[in-house]
């Protein structure tokens, strides 16, 4: 069993040879990360639209490709068709949830903010008082 610092090693491509099992758990790890520091990107940039989710898409099936080809030089063809869809769901889905998250919060943050809001004027003022 390899600990933390082995597996960021492996993950970095400073480790010769790694076993199937060791490149999936690299790549898994790899487009979570991307999917996360994406979907806050896109919240906090205030993307919108169906065009955002398909850039993520192309964008992390290209990212994922580079990655076991370049990084960790996977030359196997026998499992790098499960390498494309190895965490796509996962990866979707929290890029999906980080930036719904960061784009809500990132809104109602502004229009608290805002000096046309008399609501939320009056709410911070019954808070402070």
């Amino acid at each position: 069993k390899m600990g933390f610092k082995e597996k960021l090693h492996a993950g970095l491509g400073k480790k010769k040879k790694l076993s199937k099992e060791e490149v999936f758990e690299s790549v898994f790890w790899f487009k979570l990360i991307l999917a996360l520091i994406y979907g806050i990107v896109a919240g906090l940039m205030q993307w919108t639209g169906f065009l955002v989710i398909l850039i993520f898409v192309a964008g992390i099936f290209l990212a994922s490709f580079l990655y076991y080809s370049k990084v960790l030089e996977v030359e196997d063809e026998s499992y790098t068709q499960e390498l494309w869809m190895e965490a796509f769901p996962n990866s979707i889905a929290l890029f999906l949830l980080s930036w719904i998250l960061v784009y809500t919060f990132t809104q109602q943050k502004q229009s608290i903010l805002s000096p046309n809001n008399q609501q939320a004027g009056q709410l911070i003022n019954l808070i402070l008082l």
